[in-house]
Parts: C-alpha cells; sequence; structure tokens
C-alpha cells in the first residue's frame, strides 16, 4: 500500500468512528427525531405540554434561544405550576444575554479596527 492510500484510509477511519463526531451525530439524530415527534403530536393537540416542552429543548440545543423560550412560556400557559419550564425560561434568558454579550464584544473590534483604518488613510491622503 502506498503511504497516500494509509494515510487516506487513517483519515476516513478517524472521520468515520470518531466518538466526538458519533456523539455530535447522535446529538442531530435525536433532536430531529424529537422535532419529528413532536411535530406529529402537535398535529393532534397543538398545546401538548410534554410536546412544546420537549420542542422547546431541541430549539435550545440549536441555539434557538427566543423561539425555545416562546415554547418554554407555551408550556406555562398551559400548566402554570410547570417548574422545569420556569427553570428553561431562566436558561434561554441567560443564553440570550452571553450571546448578545458575544456580538457586542465581536462588532466593538470590528468597528474600532475600521475606524482605525480609516484614520490612517485620511492622514496619508492629508500628508500625501
Amino acid at each position: 500500500m502506498s503511504c497516500k492510500t494509509l494515510m487516506k484510509a487513517h483519515i476516513e477511519q478517524h472521520l468515520i468512528f470518531s466518538p466526538q463526531l458519533l456523539n455530535v451525530l447522535n446529538a442531530f439524530i435525536t433532536v430531529y427525531s424529537v422535532f419529528l415527534f413532536v411535530f406529529k403530536v402537535m398535529e393532534i393537540d397543538e398545546s401538548n405540554e410534554k410536546a412544546l416542552y420537549r420542542r422547546g429543548e431541541a430549539r435550545l440545543l440549536r441555539n434557538e434561544f427566543s423561539l425555545a423560550m416562546a415554547d418554554f412560556q407555551q408550556v406555562l400557559q398551559v400548566n402554570p405550576t410547570n417548574r422545569a419550564a420556569r427553570a428553561q425560561i431562566s436558561i434561554c434568558q441567560s443564553k440570550i444575554k452571553e450571546h448578545h454579550e458575544q456580538d457586542k464584544k465581536i462588532y466593538a473590534n470590528m468597528f474600532q479596527k475600521f475606524a482605525e483604518r480609516d484614520a490612517k488613510v485620511c492622514k496619508l491622503t492629508v500628508l500625501g
């Protein structure tokens, strides 16, 4: 076997049988299965508490925080005493806040870099 063939086989083996990849694949399949199941249940009963809760969990896993929070709020409309839904809403709120903070940091630095670059260009134009 050539070195290239061995290397290709090694890469393919690690891509296919990597535990991390399998975990990600399992999570994807689980989330996808949840969505399929939930939508089937909700065709029959739109206000099914458990289906709304599971859809909220799946959306939370997909980083769809606002949609997840809306699902958990619907759960509370169906059953105002659902403690798990209340806990999930506060998790969604903290995730949304965390996401906004990350966006602020990213965009603040980006605009600062643009401003610095524009200042240099203006300075060179005036001097040149």
